[in-house]
């Protein structure tokens, strides 16, 4: 449809004099936003289309003069409206007191109706503490209603249902003191319509930007209304968060050991306990206070903490409580002694700290290499006190992921890796392959695998003997192009690698820093244009090179040569 049709619909909608006939055809002909629009506020249009535009519009339709006269005329016509309808109308801020009475004055008209009801800023006080006495929908809808008085948010803040609870911690005419209790509801949503109430006192945004729930925290920490230096201190104790929350560059303060002490008064609850519980150098008399803590995040952090005493470790063996347990059996300052105990738990998760921390005795390590689960026997592998005869044990095991975890330390005898190179274990060989410790001896077990992924993986390995890379080097174009990154190549093979059929072979032997200054140049040359840019991005390129490259037939390469040159170079 052109613009010059649309304007003249637009036009006619718009002319008092148009018939409610006209009306009708023109949403037929252009039902664009605007044309129906100004038929919806039309005072000849016809009720058909008022019903039609009640939900969509509502605004529009209740300043139409004529929908006052049809409601005079037709007193049925809101109640034969579908409930969507009324709803908007009942949320539209152009309904009066009157028709709100009308849309929402019975209990048989749908909640969802009386819930719109509620909440609409024109809806008389007298009205809102019926709401406030009728289902848990339309309670709701009283608690945010800005018409409600201090008598009814009062009630509601105590109603059983936490939706209600939640209205009324949203709402800004809630008295402080009735915000100061919802702080301490046990439900989030609560707590987090209060942290982002304005008129929330500072002391409760500073314990709720400290609340065990992450957005509830997020919430307090942006409301305008905390105090400027508790804004301070969160800003330090918890900065990683505050990073995300903003999205920006920013340093991360340090948390000062005053900071720490001072988040544990009760103003900052629990979650500021467990905070400070993980401060390196809070005094010895706060952790000891914290480890009678009712919460196991606390007690963990306790137990975590650098600066507990063996006494408090000892004194928290007694707490019966997984996260706790788990916790000490990884601390190498727990007495061995009470490690041995822990040998059998029912959790396999303090078993597998437990097989980690070496302060276990080894009698205990014995026993944990028969544990049912896999993971507690892989955790061995990381501990430096497991014997030698031990891990070769645990390497013929026969277990994958034992084996892998194996495969993966950095401190495992050499002869052990090299057995552990004859299982042909996909997994197990990519952790090989990882370990920069590895022996050549196991890596050449790597490169003489059938399969093309574990030689690939194996093309890097620092450890590769110079027969690993000859035959790499005529492996499948993948691993010859890794090989062709090695600056410790056989000399022969730079020229061969140079020569190569594949361009992303002789692309990394042109960034190749050890690649000799005869081959750069002849690889300036190189019919691929991406052997020639990857020329520029090698340190080592003669500035003759650069300069020939620098005249480039292609774009690309010339922009980056002559950059490169306008660099000072060593």
């Amino acid at each position: 449809m052109s613009t010059s049709d649309n304007r003249s619909e637009l036009r006619e909608a718009t002319d008092p004099s148009t018939s409610s006939q006209r009306l009708e055809e023109l949403v037929k002909i252009n039902p664009s936003w605007e044309v129906v629009k100004a038929v919806a506020r039309h005072p000849n249009a016809p009720a058909v289309l008022l019903a039609k535009y009640c939900r969509t519009m509502p605004d529009e339709v209740l300043q139409n003069p004529a929908f006052e006269l049809l409601l005079l005329e037709r007193p049925s016509f809101l109640a034969e409206l579908p409930t969507t309808a009324r709803e908007s109308l009942a949320r539209s801020e152009q309904a009066d007191a009157e028709l709100l009475r009308q849309l929402g004055g019975s209990t048989s008209v749908e909640q969802e109706v009386r819930f719109a009801v509620a909440k609409n800023p024109n809806t008389p006080v007298e009205m809102v503490r019926e709401f406030a006495t009728q289902a848990a929908v339309v309670r709701t809808g009283a608690a945010s209603s800005p018409n409600a008085d201090e008598e009814v948010l009062r009630m509601l803040a105590v109603d059983e249902n936490p939706s209600v609870r939640a209205s009324v911690a949203g709402n800004e005419h809630t008295p402080t003191d009735v915000l100061k209790e919802l702080a301490r509801d046990e439900e989030v949503m609560v707590r987090r319509n209060v942290a982002q109430n304005r008129h929330t006192p500072g002391p409760e945004l500073a314990r709720l930007a400290t609340d065990w729930e992450f957005r509830t925290r997020w919430l307090a920490y942006r409301n305008p209304s905390i105090p400027e230096e508790v804004l301070a201190l969160l800003d330090r104790a918890l900065a990683d968060e505050h990073m995300h929350f903003e999205d920006r560059e920013r340093l991360r303060p340090e948390l000062l050991v005053e900071d720490a002490i001072r988040l544990t008064g009760p103003e900052f609850g629990e979650f500021g306990s467990f905070l400070a519980a993980q401060h390196p150098e809070l005094p010895e008399e706060l952790l000891n206070q914290l480890a009678d803590h009712s919460r196991a995040e606390v007690l963990q952090k306790v137990a975590e903490n650098p600066n507990t005493s063996v006494e408090v470790l000892n004194q928290l063996v007694d707490k019966e409580n997984t996260l706790v347990r788990r916790t000490l059996a990884a601390n190498p300052s727990t007495a061995p002694e009470v490690l041995g105990k822990w040998v059998h738990d029912d959790a396999w998760e303090v078993r597998r700290a437990l097989a980690a921390n070496p302060s276990t005795p080894a009698h205990a390590l014995e026993t944990l290499a028969d544990d049912e689960i896999a993971s507690v026997r892989a955790a061995l592998a990381r501990n430096p006190k497991v014997s030698e005869e031990l891990l070769a044990r645990l390497v013929r095991c026969g277990d994958r992921d034992v084996q892998r975890a194996l495969a993966s330390v950095e401190t495992m005898p050499p002869h052990l890796l090299v057995e552990l190179a004859g299982f042909n274990r996909f997994h197990l060989l990519r952790a090989l392959a990882s370990n920069p410790n590895a022996p050549a001896e196991a890596i050449d077990v790597l490169v003489e695998n059938p399969g093309s992924n574990v030689r690939t993986m194996a093309a890097e390995h620092p450890n590769l003997s110079d027969w690993a890379i000859r035959k790499l080097a005529n492996d499948y174009s993948e691993t010859r192009a890794l090989v062709a990154r090695r600056e410790d190549l056989p000399a022969e093979l730079f020229a061969q690698l140079a020569a190569d059929d594949d361009d992303d072979v002789r692309r990394q032997i042109a960034a190749n820093a050890a690649t000799p200054p005869s081959l750069l140049r002849k690889l300036a040359s190189d019919e691929a244009k991406a052997v020639r840019l990857f020329l520029t991005f090698n340190q080592a390129l003669p500035t003759e090179v650069l300069e020939v490259l620098a005249d480039d037939d292609e774009d690309e390469v010339v922009a980056s040569a002559r950059k490169i040159l306008l660099q000072p170079r060593d």
